[in-house]
């Protein structure tokens, strides 16, 4: 079983254990990335990523400083440096070694930069979001320039599990790098919504935060089945009768 999920534009360096630090793998199409970055003047820039003077200046500041040397000094952990809503409420600072053991082997956040990124791979301050509309050599879209690369990397990670089953904690914008006909495994979608006063919808913050608490739920108790999964039941959420094979369908009851 392997998690995918989405990255954060809200990121503060924060380094797990030093020693257990890996590579980013896909580091050299990152660097690749930059250059292009690097052409851009600052209206430029704001405009493509639709960002504010101040934002465009911290992006700025960022791609100058982006190595592809990544150590511990100019890196944190992806697991820990992303600090969005999802990653709100993953317990990193709380994991044993056995439990960020399993993480490195069980859980995937895929990344406009950097691909795929597994949880203790060092990485440096970016915002480059997978939907965005780049122009490289290999088209018009980081969509183009990924290609196959992310599934492959996917792939080469299921190869290694005993149930390859790619469980789908991204939001579409990240899901979509992913080419299903050439994964070799099954996908499950895993669904949060919210009931308030009878009526059953998705509420985007409660979505986001209980995804990081099934993440977090996975990681804690090292969950390798899909049936363990559906054990999940944190902040009142309850398993669906109406999930099926493609889907895992979790309800809470808002007051």
């Amino acid at each position: 079983m392997l998690i995918i999920t989405s990255p954060s534009k809200t990121q503060q360096l924060n380094l797990l254990e030093q020693q257990l630090a890996t590579q980013p793998r896909l580091v050299k199409q990152a660097g690749q990335l930059i250059d292009i970055l690097r052409t851009f003047k600052p209206e430029q820039l704001a405009s493509l990523m639709k960002t504010s003077e101040r934002l465009t200046a911290t992006t700025l500041n960022a791609i100058s400083s982006f190595s592809l040397e990544h150590t511990t000094e100019n890196s944190g952990s992806a697991l820990a440096t992303f600090r969005g809503d999802v990653f709100s409420s993953i317990q990193v600072d709380h994991y044993q070694a056995d439990q960020l053991s399993y993480a490195q082997k069980h859980v995937r956040i895929l990344s406009g930069l950097y691909g795929v990124l597994r949880p203790l791979d060092l990485i440096q301050p970016y915002r480059l979001e997978m939907g965005l509309r780049l122009e490289t050599d290999s088209g018009q879209s980081l969509y183009d320039f990924w290609g196959s690369q992310i599934t492959e990397t996917l792939n080469e990670d299921l190869e290694s599990l005993a149930d390859p089953v790619l469980i789908d904690c991204a939001s579409a914008e990240y899901k979509k790098s992913i080419l299903d006909q050439q994964l070799n495994a099954s996908i499950v979608k895993v669904h949060f919504r919210q009931i308030k006063n009878g009526t059953v919808k998705t509420i985007a913050i409660h979505a986001k935060k209980a995804r990081g608490m099934l993440i977090d739920y996975c990681i804690r108790n090292q969950i390798t089945t899909l049936s363990g999964l559906r054990t999940f039941a944190e902040s009142n959420y309850e398993l669906s009768p109406e999930s099926d094979d493609q889907n895992v369908i979790f309800t809470c009851q808002l007051e």
